[in-house]
């Protein structure tokens, strides 16, 4: 009996002491409960965000746009205030065409005069000229040169008279005062037209006052004064070599389609026969036709494949300054090496 009092008293003491513990865990808990406190991002801030992003792209897209529009604004104000006054600007002179130190890429005078010569772009061109100039009185090729007015600066003046100009012994560094530069024996003038230097003991190429052109697209090469300015007139069918004072020589080459000789494409085009054997010249490579002054040679080469007419133009003189250079011109030139 005793010991069954001593166990229910033990059963109470295990549930009371259960009881208790229960007690102390949910205290516990709930303790835990009111200490921690989940804190969630407001709506309004979720909101603000999303806001903040969308801004943020606006402001991107406005910057790019904002770039963009002063970079065409820039554009157009260069071509207004830059461009457009170069296209607009009045057509050059007819002397700062000529200049070579104007920097003009221009090759042909702007503006001459009825009775003044221009360089011509093909060999078609120079022809028509010849055809409107043959109702004069004069022979058509002689009137293409033909001038009315003396030009300032042009001068046959020949200071030691050993038949070159002063001119031409300038551009050929020669003294002007002594016939034999070199004192070879030989004249200055002699030496010149049998194509040696009359300052060395070389040939005219050697001389430093010429250079040597040389055309790839018709297969010729020839001398002239460095000092001369050399354009082509609309191409390689088509070069002119100028000198200070306006006089020029231009070569022009067409194709010969019929392959005819020069002689017979001579009189078709002028009919005109040939009867004074001195007008037929030739050449390295080519073979001719002078005029009667000697200021236009007709040629075609060795194969007849191209035609060339070489013309001394006086430009607005009617006084040959440079005929002898010219003849060491048409001497040098050479077809088809």
């Amino acid at each position: 009996m005793f010991n069954l009092f001593k166990k229910q008293k033990e059963d109470r003491s295990e549930e009371s002491k259960s009881s208790q513990e229960n007690g102390e865990k949910e205290k516990m808990e709930k303790r835990i409960g009111e200490e921690i406190v989940i804190h969630t991002m407001p709506e309004k801030f979720r909101q603000d965000n999303l806001k903040t992003d969308k801004a943020r792209r606006v402001g991107i897209f406005v910057m790019v746009g904002g770039v963009l529009f002063i970079i065409i604004v820039a554009f157009l104000l260069y071509f207004f205030i830059f461009k457009a006054p170069e296209e607009e600007q009045a057509p050059l002179s007819e002397k700062e065409l000529y200049n070579p130190e104007s920097g003009s890429e221009a090759e042909t005078p702007a503006d001459v005069g009825e009775e003044e010569v221009s360089p011509v772009a093909t060999l078609e061109d120079y022809l028509g000229d010849l055809e409107e100039a043959a109702t004069s009185t004069v022979s058509g090729e002689e009137e293409l040169l033909a001038t009315s007015t003396p030009a300032e600066g042009i001068s046959l003046e020949d200071g030691d008279g050993d038949g070159l100009t002063n001119k031409e012994e300038t551009l050929l560094g020669t003294n002007d005062g002594n016939v034999d530069s070199d004192g070879d024996t030989y004249s200055d003038y002699t030496e010149i037209t049998n194509s040696y230097d009359p300052v060395g003991s070389g040939k005219i190429a050697d001389n430093p006052g010429v250079g040597e052109y040389v055309n790839g697209t018709f297969g010729y090469k020839v001398l002239y004064p460095v000092n001369w300015t050399r354009t082509s007139v609309g191409g390689d069918d088509s070069v002119m070599f100028k000198s200070e004072d306006n006089q020029f020589v231009q070569i022009v080459v067409q194709p010969n389609a019929d392959g005819q000789s020069i002689k017979d494409w001579y009189e078709e085009q002028f009919a005109a026969e040939i009867t004074e054997p001195e007008r037929e010249i030739s050449g390295n490579g080519w073979s001719g036709i002078r005029n009667e002054d000697g200021s236009i040679i007709y040629l075609t080469d060795d194969n007849r494949s191209y035609l060339f007419v070489l013309s001394y133009n006086t430009g607005p003189s009617e006084i040959m300054g440079y005929k002898n250079i010219f003849a060491m011109m048409v001497k040098s030139l050479v077809i088809g090496e």
